[in-house]
Parts: structure tokens; C-alpha cells; sequence
């Protein structure tokens, strides 16, 4: 288990299991005290926590992104772990104002009320399967590695982590 808040000033601490880098402490091993995480370019503003990942809002609408990638769940495009917090480079001309971490899949909220989902698709936990599609097309289960918009979604105001799902 794995944890990191903001705390006073906008600064991270992580502490617990470091498998994966999911601490972001630039490497992978365990914490037992709070340690500072490494600089991020806005202030960090709230974070989300997945199995074995996180993510973080920055006060500038940035989303940053480490840990565990082997669904997608990074939404950097690759299935590449990241030691540090990454900046997601497809959420750049959107100003993020909310994330949340399912087990191995992730949301982020655009302050335009939009709703985009990456990482592992099974069971449906992207929301991506509510799209109309021909008669005979099975549902988008699919990892996504880039955030996807779930169209049927708009005008969002709030995203919540419950268990291993997000909605």
C-alpha cells in the first residue's frame, strides 16, 4: 500500500511501498517516514491514488502521472512505469482540475466539464462502452493509454475514487 498527500504549501509527501515508483520518489524503494517528492512545475493541488499509482493536479491545470503502467493507467501513451511525476503531454491544452484512480485505470476532469478516461478497460470501467456502435460490434473494452473523452459524459463537476472503481 502506497500513500501521498499535498500537504501546507502545495508540497508532496509519499510514504509506504515503493514497487513501481509508485511513490515518486525516483525510485522504487519503501518509505517508512513521509519524504518530500521531487519538485513539481505548479503546486499541487489534490491527488489520486490507484493500486499501484497516482495522480496529481497541479494548480496551473496540469495532470501528472506515476507509478504502475501496465494497463495504460498513466495515460502517457506507452505501458512504461514512471519513478517520478510525469506530466501528461495529451492534457496540455486542457487545464485539469480533478483526478481520480480505480485499480488500474484513471479519470481526469477538464474544468470544461469534461470527462476523459485511460488505462484498463475490462468490465467496463472506462465508461467508454456506453457509445453507440453497430449491431454486432462488441463493447470498447480495450486498455486506452492516452486519456479518451467519454462523450457521454458533459458537464461534469466532481469525480470521485470508491474501491477500485472511479466514477
Amino acid at each position: 500500500m502506497n500513500a501521498s498527500q499535498p500537504v501546507t504549501g502545495g508540497v508532496l509527501l509519499g510514504f509506504g511501498c515503493g514497487m513501481f515508483g509508485m511513490l515518486g520518489s525516483s525510485d522504487e524503494s519503501n518509505r517508512l517516514v513521509p519524504t518530500r517528492l521531487p519538485t513539481f512545475n505548479a503546486l499541487v493541488t489534490s491527488v489520486a491514488t490507484g493500486s499501484a499509482h497516482a495522480l496529481a493536479t497541479g494548480a496551473d491545470g496540469t495532470l501528472y502521472s506515476w507509478g504502475d503502467d501496465d494497463q495504460g493507467q498513466l495515460g502517457q501513451g506507452d505501458k512504461q512505469a514512471r519513478v517520478t511525476p510525469t506530466e501528461l503531454p495529451s492534457l496540455q491544452t486542457r487545464r485539469i482540475v480533478a483526478a481520480a484512480a480505480g485499480y488500474a485505470h484513471s479519470f481526469a476532469l477538464a474544468s470544461t466539464g469534461e470527462a476523459l478516461a485511460f488505462g484498463a478497460g475490462e468490465m467496463a470501467t472506462l465508461g467508454l462502452t456506453l457509445r453507440k456502435r453497430p449491431a454486432g460490434t462488441p463493447p470498447d473494452l480495450a486498455a486506452h493509454l492516452k486519456p479518451a473523452l467519454v462523450k457521454e459524459l458533459s458537464a461534469i463537476t466532481r469525480i470521485i475514487q470508491i474501491g477500485k472503481q472511479a466514477i
